[in-house]
């Protein structure tokens, strides 16, 4: 999903697993002057009047010919999570449990996706841990925006980001041009201990994407300083 802010002339690349709701709530709040239900508006199906949403995944059609009028005027902004701590939250989010605010659409569409794990972990006769998750999520049958690698998102939004922003610096970031309250937005992923694992114990194909990965999370840092 993108979200172009006429107003301020930013336009959010989403990156699942990295405050996405956070941020929409804080657009659809900000326009709504602080309505409480605003959160529970589902924002992929409406279009407010500061804000086009463009709700198709990589299938942007229209919504970018009309950008390409403006593009000058706008400043393509992207959110990085620590790709660890992101693919952690992705696998007790998605395949461990499921959110009371996932649609019944989602749990269906996870639910295969958490069979085709299943049978990853039989056939190839592993446990059921994050690295056992990473190692299944890079095959290229079960790409899913959720735990798809960040650098490999930018590149499907056909838009390279002018500027990419940690994860602990979107409060302070959004707080330049929204009323927010400046505090780190973080989700606490649960059984965090699990992020403690090194490249060592990872596929070879993991360990070159998760290389990549960690460059690119590596430039929003930079650029934050």
């Amino acid at each position: 999903m993108h979200i172009l802010d006429n107003k301020t002339g930013l336009l959010f690349v989403e990156n699942p697993k990295v405050g996405s709701t956070f941020l929409r709530n804080i657009l659809y709040d900000n326009y709504l002057e602080g309505n409480a239900s605003a959160s529970n508006v589902d924002v992929r199906k409406i279009t407010r009047a500061n804000y086009s949403v463009c709700a198709n995944k990589y299938n942007f059609c229209d919504f970018f010919l009309k950008l390409k009028m403006k593009k000058d005027s706008v400043q393509v902004v992207m959110f990085l999570r620590d790709p660890l701590m992101r693919l952690n939250s992705a696998y007790n989010d998605k395949i461990k449990s499921f959110s009371s605010k996932e649609s019944e659409e989602s749990k269906a569409i996870f639910l295969k996706l958490r069979k085709r794990y299943e049978n990853f972990l039989v056939q190839n006769k592993v446990n059921d841990q994050l690295e056992s998750f990473i190692n299944w999520c890079v095959l290229p049958e079960n790409a899913n925006p959720h735990w798809d690698f960040q650098y490999e998102i930018a590149q499907k939004a056909l838009l390279k980001p002018t500027k990419l922003v940690p994860l602990n610096k979107m409060s302070s970031f959004l707080s330049h041009y929204y009323t927010v309250i400046n505090r780190d937005p973080i989700n606490q992923s649960k059984n965090t201990t699990e992020c403690l694992i090194s490249n060592d114990l990872l596929s070879e194909l993991a360990s070159k994407k998760l290389l990549n990965e960690q460059e690119y999370y590596e430039k929003a840092l930079l650029y934050a300083k």
